[in-house]
């Protein structure tokens, strides 16, 4: 049986200044036994990088600990900053779990002196693990596993750093993060307000969010893309940083995470999760609010949703992946679903939306490069999407996807864009289809309008097919009347 072991070096915590300038250059690499079987880039003059890279590897000997020396890139020679230690037998199998591992000067006399003559600790490093068990069988089913595991078994560093191919991978599929907003972030200097934005990062693709001022609940509601390679790195990572006007640095007041293997695909998940290393050494504010918080302690504490951060959370475009729903049994589970005899055992449960995005013809084509069109769509604040239909004016998805709807007073907005490579979209058309004007169970053709949807989009009469399955509670659907419009994002 082999044990496949993931590791993502997060982030590192108030390292220890190597420089003149009271700053360092860091980068970790990792041992197994003798062997480093990864190393890290550089970050740049911080004492708080932000790595997030992840490597893999294949766990043979459980009694072996994984080290990581944090080391200061310098001229003539690079310094070293600490060491720490992961003993993997203490998390078992098919297990995940981060940790903070501090720092140790370990046989380095020169570093030990130099940490107690600034009486000042070495500082940590985050790391998140995930261990599972495989059989042989199971490594053949999934490519990207097996990919990294063949490239592991022959690279003498062990390390799951990216390879040059002939050809690209392609992505698994595109995960859309909207960032809602953050309640009760905390100030590093005590009485001020914060400038905060994010950085989202999945694998190697990073994207900021706009800046938002002078609030300690920001809200951002702002949508980024982001491309999936399942197995190599699974863990959004976001940053909530705080903006100094004039300065080249900003500095870090929060993180976060989200596991993409725990979230079922082509559903949209809000999600309130957790802001870590929002107020760093402290477990309540109650001895230390005055000191931290200043005049922002009344408007921070006992808010709801506290030092948490909302963000809705899509995986979509998805590669050879469609599951067919209509069978009988489903559309039969659908009925009973909704049946008038079943209104008060789900309230909620309003109705249900099945669309299949078959085709589309006449899209304006480019002039001088090929057409790479995927189609949106979105009810309320759940989003899809197609993958991308490469180099063409007359697509075939032939995609359908499921929406479980909660407002039969709801449109869906279909949108067609152009990819044009890193997440260059450009508009092609869309179209608005009130929920309750579907007609059920017929292949239709629609028109693309532009932007304003009052004229047709570019082309020669560009048009989407579709087909569409709407069924709901009519008892249900009633409530909706009287219920508030939720915000669309």
């Amino acid at each position: 049986m082999l044990g496949r072991v993931d590791i993502k070096i997060v982030c590192g915590k108030d390292l220890l200044g190597m420089d003149m300038s009271g700053k360092s250059d860091p980068y970790v690499e990792v041992y197994q036994g003798s062997q480093m079987i990864h190393k890290t880039a550089k970050k740049k003059n911080t004492l708080n990088p932000e790595w997030n890279e992840q490597f893999t590897f294949q766990q043979t000997d459980q009694s072996e600990r994984v080290i990581f020396k944090v080391i200061d890139r310098d001229f003539p020679k690079d310094d070293f900053m600490g060491q720490c230690e992961l003993d993997l037998a203490v998390i078992g199998i098919n297990r995940s779990e981060e940790f903070s591992l501090y720092l140790k000067p370990g046989s380095d006399e020169k570093l030990a002196r130099k940490v107690e003559k600034k009486n000042k600790s070495l500082g940590s490093i985050i790391v998140r693990v995930s261990t599972c068990a495989m059989q042989d069988e199971s490594v053949e089913e999934d490519s990207a596993i097996k990919c990294f595991i063949e490239t592991l078994s022959n690279s003498p560093r062990k390390s799951s750093i990216p390879f040059s191919t002939d050809q690209p991978v392609p992505a698994t599929g595109i995960v859309h993060i909207v960032l809602v907003q953050a309640r009760g972030l905390i100030p590093l200097v005590a009485g001020e307000n914060i400038n905060s934005f994010c950085k989202v990062s999945l694998g190697s693709k990073k994207r900021k969010s706009k800046i938002i001022s002078e609030s300690l609940n920001p809200k951002w509601r702002e949508g980024l893309d982001l491309p999936w390679f399942k197995g190599q790195d699974d863990f959004i990572e976001i940053f909530i940083h705080d903006f100094k006007e004039g300065g080249e640095k900003s500095d870090q007041v929060g993180r976060a995470f989200i596991n993409l293997r725990e979230l079922e695909q082509e559903v949209s998940h809000n999600l309130w999760i957790p802001i870590k290393d929002r107020l760093e050494g402290f477990t309540s504010y109650e001895s230390h609010e005055s000191i931290i918080l200043g005049d922002n302690s009344e408007s921070l504490l006992n808010i709801e949703r506290e030092g948490e951060m909302n963000v809705i959370v899509t995986i979509s475009g998805l590669v050879d992946t469609n599951v067919e729903v209509s069978r009988p049994e489903y559309e039969d589970e659908l009925k009973e679903r909704f049946a008038l005899s079943n209104t008060f055992s789900t309230l909620g449960d309003v109705g249900h939306l099945q669309v299949k995005v078959v085709r589309a013809e006449g899209i304006s084509p480019e002039y001088v490069w090929k057409r790479n069109p995927f189609t949106v769509l979105q009810v309320g604040n759940s989003r899809v999407q197609t993958n991308s239909s490469k180099g063409t004016v007359v697509p075939e998805w032939n995609k359908t996807f499921q929406f479980d709807i909660t407002d039969v007073y709801e449109v869906l907005e279909v949108i067609v864009f152009d990819d044009n490579g890193d997440f260059n979209y450009e508009f092609l058309g869309k179209i608005q289809i009130p929920l309750l004007n579907i007609e059920n169970g017929k292949e239709r053709w629609y028109r693309l309008k532009d932007q304003t949807l009052r004229n047709a989009a570019k082309g020669e009469t560009p048009r989407i097919l579709l087909e569409m399955k709407f069924c709901f509670n009519i008892i249900r659907a009633s409530s909706c009347v009287f219920k508030p419009k939720p915000i669309k994002y």
